[in-house]
């Protein structure tokens, strides 16, 4: 029986980029069909199909070594101020170094770097492509070692999405983490929170803003907002004066009683 999908796209025979595909190398990564290449400087490499087909990968490597040397070295720029290259020298500090603040969410918790992009910064490069202004290296599982698979560029906000500590909260078969709930209702992160952590659900979250956003007709004790029982106090805000003058009323019974009145 063929080991090849209904989707099954043959490459053999095709070239991408520097890569000449010489056959199906028969092993398989998540479904998809690993090819045997090999490069114009004549070494000769396994990459799965959509790397080639993407166009992410187009060399053994040789490539982005000489992109690399033009891009870092050219008017003596150095490579420890280049965005793609501090991603790849934090990702091993994250991982490798015990004294780096950040190793016990990392290496601490067996977070490895796969041996490709280990020691060889162009192999990185290659697989990576440069880094994108404004993103930053993210694994997707975040449980998963740095592989070409398990790694993309991303904002900062995916990136919060997908820590560890982020809480899941689940409504009608929808999962979402708190920051990702508070965005779709249209409120900040520490709005959403201050309501949750008061044990209120999503449906009533959703409700209270959606009534918050409403114009008020009625003050809290049900006194109606019209002309004759409403002023602008000093702050802008909305008054009702039958709840102002009961609250002076109120004062000037405690004034009473505290000196000894209505005995």
């Amino acid at each position: 029986m063929s080991i090849h999908a209904h989707n099954f796209k043959d490459l053999k025979g095709k070239k991408f980029g520097r890569l000449f595909v010489i056959e199906d190398s028969m092993e398989r990564y998540f479904k998809e069909v690993v090819w045997k290449c090999r490069c114009d400087c004549g070494n000769q490499k396994m990459i799965i199909g959509s790397r080639l087909s993407s166009g992410v990968t187009k060399s053994c490597g040789c490539l982005a070594n000489e992109l690399t040397r033009k891009r870092l070295f050219k008017h003596g720029k150095s490579a420890n101020s280049d965005p793609t290259y501090q991603s790849w020298s934090n990702m091993l500090r994250r991982c490798y170094n015990k004294k780096n603040i950040a190793y016990e969410r990392y290496g601490g918790r067996g977070i490895k770097v796969c041996s490709n992009w280990k020691n060889n910064f162009v192999l990185f490069l290659d697989d990576m492509g440069e880094r994108p202004e404004g993103l930053t290296l993210e694994r997707i599982d975040n449980d998963g070692n740095y592989t070409p698979e398990n790694c993309k560029w991303a904002t900062r906000k995916e990136q919060g999405n997908n820590k560890t500590n982020n809480i899941l909260i689940t409504d009608n078969s929808v999962t979402k983490t708190q920051s990702g709930w508070a965005s779709a209702i249209g409120i900040s992160p520490a709005h959403f929170k201050y309501h949750y952590d008061k044990g209120r659900n999503i449906e009533k979250i959703q409700s209270i803003i959606k009534m918050n956003k409403l114009p008020r007709t009625h003050c809290p004790h049900g006194h109606r907002y019209d002309e004759e029982n409403t002023y602008i106090n000093t702050k802008g805000s909305k008054v009702c004066r039958k709840c102002h003058m009961s609250k002076k009323s109120f004062k000037h019974f405690l004034c009473i009683v505290d000196k000894g009145g209505m005995k």
